[in-house]
């Protein structure tokens, strides 16, 4: 996935009531083959937030290591719950899940 795709699929920004919500999708694994998504609050913003200032907001949280890693093998990001540790993800690393 690009980051364009994983900004549609991860991250959501939603005007409220009393501000812009930016959120992201987490993915758990209770069991080996169960992944479960649920949704953080990473940060608000005020209501009035221009498109500009949301863009900026979401790319960090894109750019961040707290929610996205790096795959050191292929290169390309994914979100944490989809690295098989803090190096590698799941596709690259040879374990089957």
């Amino acid at each position: 996935m690009d980051d364009e795709e994983l900004i549609k699929e991860f991250i959501r920004a939603e005007r409220r009531g009393n501000g812009v919500e930016i959120t992201v999708c987490e993915i758990e694994w209770p069991t080996p083959s169960e992944p479960v998504p649920h949704w953080t609050v990473v940060t608000q913003l005020p209501l009035d937030a221009s498109e500009a200032q949301i863009d900026t907001a979401v790319r960090s949280v894109l750019d961040g290591p707290r929610f996205f890693s790096v795959c050191a093998t292929c290169r390309e990001r994914n979100p944490n719950g989809w690295m098989h540790d803090a190096e590698v993800c799941q596709g690259c690393s040879g374990a089957v899940y």
